[in-house]
């Protein structure tokens, strides 16, 4: 795990890393250096690689590090040694975040060596935001001096077992937080598996829906779906959010907004 975030006193504001990093790390030794020490887990991406697990592209994340970092190679004409262009390359994939849209419309990857720092909890007291290309935290508690601050690396209302393999096989952990802590680590009962299998196959079908057939799809799912802070719920929910707001159907959309932010939100 990386090294701890600590709150700092309210008078003293994060201290703020400049981005991109520095194509001459002599200019900037303090940037690169906290760069270099972050995992990159290239290791771990190969003996994953080994045991033949594929993404859903087809590839392996190993397969896909070594892609990226020949075509980085050759278009960029780098003179670096390939191994050491894909420690870089699995540093950024493990340590970026998803640059977003208000609207959680993904725009591409953002690194910031401080908060990569930020480890993972399940049941997280901040959370990242985007303002333009402006990075912020943002707590979702109260927190005092020097209490960790933790985000979520994943979708936490998805059951244990589904958020324990997702940051296994993604950042190679099992999460201890407190929530995990008191989990049932038993297999999930037959109704929440039978509930993520019907899930993952709608959320697989929408990538290939038109927007009003995925209106339609996630109508049928949502009048079906448990509690607000049950998974799927929340999934949901921001899809239909987004496929409204693609359609134009503002007014849906500001009933989907609100349904999140006075129901959901408390909720979780």
């Amino acid at each position: 795990m990386p090294k701890r975030l600590l709150a700092a006193a309210p008078s003293a504001p994060l201290p703020h890393l400049p981005t991109p990093l520095p194509q001459d790390p002599s200019e900037h030794n303090d940037e690169w250096k906290s760069f270099l020490s972050l995992q990159s887990h290239i290791t771990d991406f190969k003996l994953q690689n080994a045991s033949g697990a594929k993404n859903e592209d087809g590839l392996s994340t190993w397969q896909t590090i070594e892609l990226m970092s020949q075509a980085a190679k050759s278009y960029g004409n780098l003179q670096e040694d390939l191994g050491v262009i894909q420690e870089a390359t699995a540093r950024i994939l493990t340590n970026t975040h998803t640059l977003t849209t208000p609207t959680l419309d993904p725009l591409g990857l953002c690194l910031s060596p401080l908060s990569a720092r930020l480890n993972h909890s399940c049941e997280p007291n901040t959370f990242i935001v985007f303002s333009g290309p402006t990075l912020s935290v943002r707590s979702l508690t109260p927190i005092t001096p020097n209490t960790e601050l933790t985000i979520s690396y994943i979708d936490n209302t998805v059951p244990y077992s589904l958020r324990n393999h997702e940051l296994s096989t993604r950042y190679f952990f099992t999460c201890t937080c407190s929530l995990c802590s008191t989990a049932n680590p038993s297999p999930e009962s037959k109704k929440e598996n039978e509930e993520e299998e019907k899930t993952s196959a709608l959320l697989t079908r929408l990538k290939t829906s038109s927007p009003n057939e995925s209106l339609s799809l996630l109508s049928d799912a949502l009048k079906a779906a448990p509690p607000a802070h049950r998974y799927p719920t929340p999934a949901l929910t921001n899809q239909m959010l987004l496929t409204a707001l693609s359609l134009k159907r503002w007014g849906l959309a500001l009933q989907t907004a609100l349904q999140r932010h006075e129901v959901i939100d408390p909720a979780l």
